[in-house]
């Protein structure tokens, strides 16, 4: 189940990340976990034992919902490294017993920000022990999508033991969820993957090898969506008509001529997937379309040439996974979100707003990649930069997604989560100190889902435990408050300096929500 929000935001990030500049820790040797665990044991343990001992099912998830929210507000305000790695261990493993991945999974990449460790291989771990523990139809069918989307993370970096192990579970959880469908489907990515892995191998060996490169090339084009990659696959592939479209495009893509060029490279592509069926026709026919759309503008409108690219674009269009799925996925990822990426090198690190619109992607308002929903209904970002490999995912609830890829020299992780907020009206009090007046004042406080306000980069802070809401506003001014039981209204105080000394002035203030939106 996902987890419950508080009333003054909707879709708050679930823990917060680490900060710019701070350094990773390593994980805590087994003496300093043990009795960092008996240390959360004895203070959670007895609030667990009486939550798993409700009987009525709902309000037993909401006991233990309730419990994994205190103890990740107990990590927020834990310095002790050890401790911090405890309780975020603790909560993963009852919120795997609710069956709550997202949060499980959560943890997971907040424990990858603070620590060296192999965030996957947890990932990996954790599910396929779960899938083999569940029980019912109902809970096979939930967790196999957070399955998947660790697997896509998986073959994408290639982990291919662990890409294996959640084939597997995939495959299995599916069955007992009754969806043959989808065992099919799986089972044939599953056989796609391994000739992959077998051809990586031949490569490795013999790198000219003609039917290896095909196997690999048509892998990481067709089924991955990884062009950038595949395409010189392809040009040494066993296919004489691969072979050369792939030659005229890398080409092409390195060293752009002219539209007559481009135009020949997009009708070869569209001759090939003429000859070829189902997700290679697809995938050959939108590299085609690709390249239509970049010949489509230079052409006269009232040409021949022009309205047959029209027609094949639409055709294309239709053929490449726009579903009711993929267009549902697509217009609801459109928005904003916070992008969240460290390196492994000392000081890399990225912190910005993702803005997705139609088929682009802009960083801080300047475009810096094009995106699409593929034909398995995952979305798929190509960055302008023309050096990173494409980041491909399947989002958790249309609202956040996690995954690693490898760029500038680094392999990076990143997670990305919706940018949602509401606009408060923040009301301060007029006092009276020694005799003289105070004015307050009224504005508007927009609070962003990560934690900032008015500015989703900005420096104005704000954090929320249970009802209550604390604002620092920097150079030693503050305020807390309380949510109303409505949760549309907060009173409290805001604390600020006079200017002399360390003294403050308490200001009293109030607040009411007055409207929500990104």
């Amino acid at each position: 189940m996902p987890r419950r929000c508080a009333p003054l935001l909707v879709s708050v990030a679930l823990l917060a990340t680490v900060a710019v500049g701070d350094e990773k820790a390593n994980v805590p040797t087994s003496v300093h976990l043990t009795q960092s665990l008996a240390n959360v044991r004895s203070i959670f343990g007895d609030k667990y034992a009486q939550a798993r001992a409700i009987r009525s099912p709902t309000e037993r998830d909401e006991a233990l919902t309730k419990l994994v929210d205190e103890i990740l507000e107990t990590y927020d305000s834990t310095i002790q490294s050890a401790d911090r790695y405890a309780l975020l261990q603790v909560a993963r493993q009852i919120a795997v017993y609710q069956g709550d991945f997202e949060t499980a999974l959560a943890t997971i990449d907040t424990a990858a920000s603070r620590f060296h460790i192999d965030a996957l291989n947890m990932k990996a771990s954790m599910l396929t022990k779960a899938s083999g523990s569940l029980a019912s139809t109902g809970e096979h069918a939930a967790i196999v999508p957070f399955i998947l989307s660790v697997l896509d993370e998986t073959t994408v970096v290639g982990r291919g033991e662990l890409s294996k192990s959640l084939f597997k579970a995939a495959i299995a959880s599916a069955a007992r969820a009754r969806d043959r469908k989808l065992v099919v489907e799986l089972q044939k990515q599953a056989a796609e993957f391994a000739a992959y892995e077998q051809a990586v191998s031949t490569l490795e060996q013999s790198p000219a090898d003609p039917d290896a490169n095909l196997k690999a090339g048509k892998y990481l084009c067709v089924v991955r969506g990884d062009w950038a990659s595949g395409l010189s696959n392809l040009a040494l592939g066993a296919d004489e008509q691969l072979q050369r479209v792939a030659v005229a495009d890398l080409t092409e893509t390195e060293t752009p001529t002219e539209v007559a060029k481009q135009l020949e490279i997009a009708e070869l592509w569209w001759k090939i997937a003429d000859g070829a069926e189902d997700v290679e026709q697809k995938a050959f026919r939108n590299r085609a379309k690709m390249w239509y759309e970049k010949v489509l503008p230079e052409l006269p409108q009232q040409g021949l040439t022009y309205k047959r690219i029209k027609s094949r674009l639409e055709e294309a269009s239709a053929d490449a996974g726009d579903s009711d799925a993929g267009s549902k996925l697509a217009s609801t990822f459109v928005g904003k979100y916070i992008y969240d990426a460290t390196g492994k090198k000392p000081g890399n690190s990225v912190y910005a707003v993702w803005e997705f619109r139609d088929d682009e992607v802009l960083e801080n308002s300047v475009p810096i990649a094009k995106w699409t929903v593929s034909d398995r209904n995952r979305i798929k970002i190509e960055l302008n930069d023309g050096t990173s490999e494409p980041m491909l995912f399947a989002p958790s609830r249309g609202k956040s997604a996690t995954g690693s890829r490898e760029a500038d020299g680094d392999t990076w992780r990143w997670r990305l989560d919706r940018l949602e907020a509401k606009t408060w009206e923040h009301k301060t009090e007029s006092v009276k100190v020694f005799g003289r007046e105070i004015d307050g004042g009224t504005e508007n406080l927009t609070f962003y889902s990560n934690g900032r306000i008015n500015d989703p980069l900005g420096s104005i802070t704000w954090r929320l435990q249970g009802n209550k809401i604390g604002i620092d506003w920097g150079d030693r001014k503050s305020t807390e408050a309380t949510i109303g039981a409505g949760g549309t209204t907060y009173a409290g105080a805001t604390w600020q300096p006079t200017g002399f000394g360390r003294t403050r002035l308490k200001l009293p203030v109030t607040g009411r929500l007055i409207s929500a939106g990104d």
